[in-house]
């Protein structure tokens, strides 16, 4: 797969609602954006498959595309679910696992909006129209700021609170903040994960680091270009040379 492009996505949220941020995206823009995606001939495989090194039940004539959700908003299942379930598109949603607080938490300082997390039911619903699940960790914490011990909790705890709810395995992480060194990757890699995705750091390719797979963050926008940047990996690119540029300026 030469180019398989990765989105990141957080809250879609009802029209005109949740404020003005990136990581918002109205439900009537996604909609238009994943009509464009369609159009374009792209399609979801499942990343079983993808890590498999197959395209699973894709026509010749599709193009594999992967979707992801951070965090488990409610508003995934309540206003991505419905417009994905339209075009027969799938994603995967790493949720954070402290099923004891079902709000974002971790935003509070920051003076963010408080959004609700889905249910461990909104989870076992969606796992059942074949949305894949992964782990954003217990707590969405820095994981390089943890100590070893507590890393190593983050990673398996997570884990077995979704596999509990789901009854199914769940092999796939999603690094907090997109934050992660190498001992962060080394314990993923320990902690028995299949793969894990990063946000804007990793290499171009997909199968080239399966513990630091880069994705594009998607806002809230529908223009054909702005899409096409997503998709044909210009805007991956030019995120890589930057973030190549500074290392060898020294910043």
């Amino acid at each position: 797969m030469k180019n398989l492009p990765v989105l990141m996505y957080h809250r879609v949220c009802k029209n005109n609602d949740g404020g003005h941020s990136k990581y918002v995206v109205h439900a009537n823009v996604f909609r238009e954006q994943l009509r464009y995606f369609a159009e374009e001939g792209y399609q979801t495989p499942r990343l079983a498959d993808v890590l498999a090194g197959s395209n699973g039940t894709l026509a010749p004539n599709q193009k594999p595309l992967l979707i992801t959700f951070d965090d488990g908003y409610l508003d995934t299942f309540e206003n991505a679910l419905p417009v994905m379930r339209d075009f027969g598109f799938t994603a995967i949603v790493f949720v954070v696992a402290d099923l004891s607080r079902r709000n974002n938490w971790w935003d509070a300082p920051k003076h963010i909006m408080e959004a609700r997390l889905m249910e461990p039911k909104h989870m076992i619903e969606m796992s059942k129209e074949g949305i894949e699940f992964g782990s954003h960790g217990v707590s969405h914490r820095s994981l390089p700021l943890l100590n070893d011990d507590d890393l190593a909790k983050e990673l398996s705890n997570s884990r077995k609170i979704i596999e509990d709810v789901l009854h199914q395995p769940v092999p796939y992480f999603a690094y907090p903040y997109g934050e992660l060194d190498e001992r962060v990757k080394n314990a993923t890699i320990n902690s028995g994960y299949h793969c894990a995705f990063a946000s804007n750091s990793g290499p171009l390719s997909f199968h080239a680091d399966l513990f630091e797979i880069r994705r594009v963050l998607v806002a809230n926008h529908s223009n054909s270009m702005y899409l096409y940047g997503k998709l044909s990996g210009l805007s991956k690119t030019l995120k890589w040379g930057s973030s190549v540029g500074k290392k060898i300026i020294g910043k």
